[in-house]
Order: C-alpha cells, then structure tokens, then sequence
C-alpha cells in the first residue's frame, strides 16, 4: 500500500499510528489521504529549503529522511536545531548590520566635517560663495537626527552668503 500511496512502509506505519491516536475510525479513508498529502508536501518543501548554514541544511537533510521515514519526533528535534543555528546566524547579521549603520554614520559625519573644513579653506581665501555651497554641502551630508550640527553649518552658510554679497568676492573661476 505505502508504494501505491507514493511513501515508505515506515511512513505508512506511522501514518496509521496517527489515524488510532487522532483520528475516529469512521474518517480514516479521509483522514489518511490528508496525511498523505500533508507528508508529501513536508517532503517537497524540506527538498526546496536551502538554509544559510551549513550544518543547518545538514540538520534539515536528516529531517527530510526522517519525515520521509515517518520518524517525525526525530525530524522535530532536527530541525529545532536547524533553527537554532538559522537564528544565532540571523543575530550575528543583524549586529554587522547595526554596526555597519554605526560606521555609515561616523563615515557621514566624518565627510561632512571634511567638507566644512574645505568650506572654511574658501573663507579664508575669500571665496565665499564656494564656502556656502560646501557648508550647504556638509549640512546635505549629516545623518538626519544631527540637527543642531545642520543649524550650525546652515548658520556657516549664511555667513558665508552674506561675506560673499557685502564683498562682491568672485567664486573661483567667474
């Protein structure tokens, strides 16, 4: 029976094992097909998961043996352990993700510092209107919660706006 169903003969056991336990006697015709059903797709979806780990995909291989030999406690217990180490792989992602989001911030910071360096290098020299478009620059680059910092190199700005409109300073290359 269990090759006209398309599963093992342990499968088979296991599945009868199931219809006793759970299921009254009246509805076992039934009863059966949905478990042959439901056993084939927990096949076919254990063939198509392809976990991160590699001892993960290990664990999910021996629980598709296992379900496909009807041993679903031991199929449990595998993949138990296969998503214990799906998760601590997960969690060691998302702290590279929360520490490259704390180096993206520094690298923003860091640039739009440079940038303000380079503006005040124009004062300097006079070249105001490129001080402003630096400082509007640097502003540009800060990580959105930097308000106060944006204030400051919008306020550099302004200056350097307002230096450029009393002197009538050229910007480099007019």
């Amino acid at each position: 029976m269990g090759k006209q169903l398309g599963v093992t003969e342990p499968a088979l056991r296991a599945f009868f094992a199931i219809l006793e336990r759970q299921v009254p006697l009246e509805r076992w015709a039934a009863g059966l097909m949905t478990i042959v059903s439901r056993h084939r797709q927990a096949v076919e979806d254990l063939h198509a998961l392809e976990p991160e780990e590699l001892a993960a995909a290990d664990y999910v291989t021996e629980a598709r043996v296992a379900v496909e030999a009807g041993d679903y406690d031991n199929a449990e217990q595998l993949l138990d352990l296969a998503e214990e180490l799906e998760m601590a792989g997960f969690r060691v992602a998302e702290d590279r993700l929360h520490q490259s989001d704390e180096v993206t911030e520094r690298r923003c910071l860091s640039s739009a510092g440079v940038l303000a360096a380079k503006a005040e290098i124009f004062m300097i020299q006079c070249r105001y209107r490129d001080a402003a478009d630096e400082f509007a620059a640097a502003a540009e680059r800060l990580p959105a919660d930097e308000h106060e910092q944006r204030r400051t190199y919008q306020e550099k700005r302004g200056h350097a706006l307002r230096q450029g409109g009393e002197t009538g300073a050229p910007r480099d290359g007019d």
